[in-house]
């Protein structure tokens, strides 16, 4: 037995080490729901839910209450930073023309690109710049309650029954962006920057809006009902060893929806996706008795989340980094960052999305121990711009451009191959602001009490779970949780 649950170890370690890809350069990140948490929700309720109580209402009903963290900050620095890191210097190569896009692998960002500064294009001295670094090491941490509610109709239908799922969680998400310059006043101005509070060098030559999306200030949080999940199932097989059950499921959306104000902005609930699918529960009872036995426990849990409108915030193509380039647009005497033009309205199709567990429990007159597996998978969004930006309209603004001028874009726009051209739809990365496929796999346990002698029992426990990823689009976890529930 021990030799084979190191095997299976080994297998899930070295597949998730070979499917490890690096998602980079992104604007936008939905973790899994706040309410898809199988390990939380079956642990010891599991066994209350199958108990054999022909003379009771048939109800079940569970609180979990739970706290969760995230551990892989360099990993989702790296989806939110450029060229695969998570810490990188900003590159200030100065130029004398508006003709270059001073990037590379080893400066991924320029610095003019964030702060322009049109007097600085013949330093070559670089004291505008000196040496910044930027490091981001971003957090997400989720807490909660969890309201489970199981109805067994077998007064309707033997066999018949409900589940209803209804999670509370405040989120909170922190960038956690580092800022450091052998310039003093290039940290105070790029933390300014990143927080929507800076106009500028002077409200002349370097006229600058303030950054209005994809902002980032330390902690965001947010505090909702995620969405509720109900489903509607029949026990094919019902005996003293064998429980299999088929459902169907709706998810309906009640949590938060994405606006584009803030970089990895925090979600209560899959981002406004109705949700549609099936339930497959199976219980086998691989020894022993009613009291005294080893069950086996297989669940998945599948939805379908459809189409919905968001707002995202979009990059460009080709470009590091490209919601916070300068824009222009002719008769401006000002620059725009991105951001503020490229946070759209957007048509979201998440798509399939699987929960699942395997585990073993362990139950000896009223008391359970739960270990088990947990996989999770999330097919990669497609996003679908609706209307976009209008056309000929904006321009990436050159480095010598004048704000105490307006704008002309044959003369003050950045040039790509020696031609001027207006930002279209085709320049915007769709991809930016799409969340990667997520298949992340967890290990679990849960230990509780249920006094089954009562008339009407009471369900005691606690749990955990370390969740790790096969990409870097998720946060890697650990949870904890307590639980109460009754049975009548």
């Amino acid at each position: 037995m021990n030799l084979t649950v190191k095997k299976l170890l080994a297998a899930i370690l070295t597949l998730s080490a070979t499917q490890v890809s690096a998602h980079t350069n992104k604007t936008f990140l939905t973790p899994r729901s706040q309410g898809v948490q199988l390990p939380l929700e079956f642990t010891t309720f599991n066994e209350l839910v199958n108990r054999c109580c022909h003379d009771k209402f048939g109800a079940n009903f569970e609180i979990t209450g739970y706290y969760q963290a995230s551990t892989n900050k360099d990993a989702l620095g790296r989806y939110f930073g450029a060229e695969n890191k998570h810490k990188f210097t900003l590159s200030t190569k100065l130029t004398t023309d508006n003709n270059q896009i001073a990037q590379s692998a080893d400066f991924p960002v320029d610095m003019f690109d964030l702060l322009h500064n049109r007097s600085q294009n013949q330093d070559q001295a670089n004291t505008f710049g000196g040496t910044t670094t930027l490091e981001l090491e971003p957090e997400h941490k989720v807490w909660g309650v969890t309201i489970n509610y199981h109805q067994d109709l077998d007064k309707l239908l033997c066999g018949l029954f409900i589940r209803a799922n209804l999670p509370i969680a405040h989120v909170e998400n922190n960038v956690d962006l580092n800022v450091a310059s052998s310039v003093a006043q290039r940290k105070t101005d790029l933390i300014n920057f990143f927080k929507g509070q800076f106009d500028g060098f002077d409200q002349t030559n370097n006229k600058m809006n303030r950054l209005s999306n994809a902002k980032i200030d330390g902690r965001q949080s947010v505090t909702s009902v995620a969405d509720i999940d109900l489903a509607l199932g029949y026990k094919l097989m019902n005996s003293d060893n064998c429980m299999f059950s088929l459902a169907i499921a709706l998810t309906i959306p009640t949590g938060t929806e994405a606006d584009g104000r803030w970089v990895f902005e925090p979600l209560v609930g899959n981002g406004n996706h109705v949700g549609l699918g099936g339930d497959l529960n199976l219980l086998y009872r691989v020894w022993g008795d009613e009291c005294h036995n080893v069950d086996l426990n297989l669940v998945l849990k599948y939805r379908y989340l459809f189409e919905a409108s968001e707002r995202r915030t979009f990059g460009l193509k080709n470009r590091n980094w490209g919601q916070y380039v300068g824009l222009a647009k002719d008769g401006d005497q000002v620059i725009t960052p991105a951001a503020n033009v490229l946070t759209l309205n957007t048509d979201i199709t998440p798509g399939s999305q699987l929960d699942s567990i395997l585990s073993m429990a362990y139950n000896n007159s009223g008391f359970t121990l739960d270990l088990g597996y947990n996989m999770f998978f999330k097919e990669s969004e497609e996003a679908k711009l609706k209307g976009g930006i209008k056309a000929n309209t904006w321009y990436v603004a050159g480095r010598n451009y004048n704000t105490n001028a307006a704008f002309v874009s044959a003369n003050d726009a950045e040039k790509i191959n020696s031609l001027v051209k207006a930002l279209a739809n085709d320049d915007i990365s769709t991809a930016s602001a799409e969340t990667p496929s997520q298949w992340t796999h967890g290990i679990f346990g849960g230990l509780g009490y249920t006094f089954i002698e009562w008339e009407y029992p009471l369900l005691l426990g606690v749990g955990g779970k370390y969740e790790w990823a096969s990409e870097n689009s998720a946060p890697e976890n650990w949870a904890v949780w307590a639980k109460v529930g009754v049975g009548f």
